[in-house]
């Protein structure tokens, strides 16, 4: 009679209509997984795809350097001189693989308006990928440009393909002009993340360090 019962309440269960049958939840845990509490299993692949949807993919990929120069030095490179970027991730060095730049305000050499005995000596200065290296700012056997100048304002990125969390960055600027030049880094995930305008797509929500011309190491956080 009991086993009748057993199976009439279970049956009533599943199709949920409500009888006052008091039948042992270890009875009903053997119609179908339960879960840790002893109830009707529910919750445990839902939890598994929700941690899986929280999972950041997000890859802080570009190096952003950006001119703080206060002064136009009038020589043909005005703003700070980037002569190199470079990346150390898990105890291995990586060069950008691409860059762009937006200059700012002032002369550098290689532009279309840029004039004078200083741009006719010297290389162009307008060559981002100047930045691709490990940094030498005097290389003589560099015919493209050792450095590029970023003019006042301007915006460098460096794509290292790769996040960068993690990280160390190290910036090298020509600091041996005896000029007044300073300059922002930013790590974000694209080329044109103004961090003003797209504050979420930089980490910190702003720059991550900022130096008076001449090398600067960043540890980028995690």
């Amino acid at each position: 009679m009991w086993s009748i019962i057993v199976r009439t309440c279970l049956s009533l269960v599943f199709l949920s209509v409500t009888l006052n049958c008091e039948v042992p939840v270890a009875v009903l845990c053997e119609a179908g997984p339960c879960d840790d509490w002893g109830g009707l299993d529910g919750g445990t692949s839902q939890g598994a795809e929700t941690d899986a949807e929280m999972e950041d993919t997000t890859q802080y990929g570009w190096v952003i350097i950006v001119d703080n120069t206060v002064q136009d030095d009038m020589t043909g490179s005005a703003g700070v001189d980037i002569c190199g970027v470079i990346a150390q991730c898990d105890g291995a060095t990586s060069n950008g693989t691409d860059s762009v730049i937006t200059f700012g305000e002032g002369m550098v050499c290689g532009q279309p308006d840029a004039f004078g005995d200083v741009c006719a000596t010297n290389p162009v200065r307008n060559n981002p990928r100047a930045a691709e290296d490990d940094g030498s700012c005097r290389d003589p056997s560099d015919d493209q440009s050792a450095y590029v100048s970023l003019a006042l304002e301007g915006i460098l990125a460096v794509d290292f393909s790769q996040d960068l969390r993690g990280c160390t960055i190290t910036v090298r600027e020509d600091g041996d002009l005896g000029m007044t030049e300073a300059y922002r880094v930013y790590v974000c995930v694209n080329a044109d993340s103004v961090p003003q305008r797209e504050g979420d797509e930089c980490i910190g929500r702003t720059f991550l360090d900022e130096a008076q011309a001449g090398e600067l190491i960043i540890s980028v956080p995690n």
